[in-house]
């Protein structure tokens, strides 16, 4: 039997379990199949991610074009698993070799930001491939700093848009690569294809691609200053994601 101490020192680790049901006649069924769950990041020293912001001059007053960011990394052996961990002060869209990364919407999902931030979790194992792999994120204002409330009121929570991103790649021969968001260094950023939050004009796919398939430009992402990073605690979804189920046509 696992105690709760146990759980919380396992680090993404994977826990499998089975069931199976005595009536009260006696009758004991089979087991069930095996299925697992998989630990999360469960401590602020597990995150070797550091949040960046953007280093665009924006006017906060209003909605801006929607920042693209993207990172190329090397995936040089055979993989076994890749977990991607993310989070933004805003929300945000993952793409990976230009496709998007999981079918959730409206990431990471509106809680008290003063106190706490969700991350989510996605399993890209089978969406790596050998050599240059390329990570791109979309931002956007959200209840972070969108328009709220009945006063159409901005940036409840704060004025500048932020990425925490860090994906755990490991090997068959039991080494891991960490590629993630830092406060230093430089990263590219293609022109957006958002007018706004919430206006699109053309997009082309081609920008969460690896290199050649669009000509970009350089542009540092600079970390701010520290007292400008979210201190609040980094936690697991309190609730099931927003998905879509349907699409109608009018």
């Amino acid at each position: 039997m696992l105690s709760t101490r146990d759980l919380r020192s396992k680090t993404g680790r994977r826990y499998y379990w089975q069931v199976r049901v005595t009536d009260n006649l006696g009758r004991t069924s089979d087991w069930s199949a095996p299925a697992f769950w998989e630990m999360g990041l469960l401590h602020d020293s597990d995150w070797q991610a550091r949040w960046i912001t953007l280093n665009l001059q924006e006017d906060t007053s209003k909605s801006n074009p929607v920042p693209i960011l993207r990172r190329e990394f090397q995936v040089k052996k055979n993989v076994v698993s890749a977990r991607l961990y993310a989070s933004a002060m805003g929300l945000y869209q993952l793409e990976l070799n230009g496709k998007r990364v999981g079918d959730q919407y409206f990431t990471p999902g509106w809680t008290a930001y003063d106190f706490r931030y969700q991350y989510q979790t996605y399993d890209i194992t089978s969406d790596l491939k050998p050599g240059v792999n390329c990570l791109g994120a979309l931002l956007g204002d959200g209840w972070f700093r969108g328009n709220m409330t009945w006063d159409n009121r901005r940036n409840s929570y704060g004025t500048r848009l932020g990425l925490l991103a860090q994906l755990v790649i490991t090997y068959r021969d039991g080494k891991k690569q960490i590629v993630s968001t830092t406060k230093t260094g430089r990263r590219r950023r293609a022109p957006s294809c958002f007018r706004t939050s919430t206006t699109a004009r053309r997009m082309t796919r081609a920008w969460s691609a690896q290199a050649g398939a669009l000509r970009l430009r350089r542009q540092g992402l600079e970390g701010r200053n520290a007292a400008r990073f979210p201190k609040a605690k980094l936690v697991a979804p309190a609730g099931p994601p927003v998905r879509e189920i349907q699409e109608l046509n009018p």
